[in-house]
């Protein structure tokens, strides 16, 4: 078994996606987007045995490591999306062109500023039923 399944990640995100509130029930744009950083904030918060599990890494600008709770869970999710396509789950990459500083909150109120603006874009994930 992996962290994955041990953790049974892909309910855990499908909750975490589903439950996002909609801007309107018949809005064009559909829900809402989270970016790797938002989920990771949310499994953490929502699933902290699993957060712990992935590394414990919150990653960022000045992380030191190579491999985040961020960066494994839009490997695994974007593997996924790939090979599954009855996967409820979709993703996309937000352009960080022109941007110069994403910053997240975690739960205990720490700043993590992205270490992706400006250059690679930004995976992100949203629920697609």
């Amino acid at each position: 078994m992996s962290v994955w399944d041990d953790h049974e990640m892909t309910d855990a995100v499908v909750g975490i996606l589903s439950a996002l509130p909609l801007r309107e029930p018949d809005h064009h744009f559909g829900r809402p987007w989270l970016t790797a950083y938002q989920l990771s904030v949310e499994v953490e918060r929502l699933h902290p045995e699993a957060f712990a599990a992935f590394g414990d890494n919150p990653g960022g600008a000045g992380s030191g490591s190579p491999f985040s709770v961020p960066q494994r869970l839009a490997r695994e999710l974007s593997g996924r999306i790939k090979n599954d396509p009855l996967l409820p789950i979709e993703g996309a990459d937000l352009c960080t062109l022109r941007v110069g500083t994403l910053t997240f909150v975690r739960g205990n109120g720490e700043i993590v500023e992205s270490s992706q603006s400006g250059s690679d874009p930004l995976a992100m994930f949203r629920y697609r039923h």
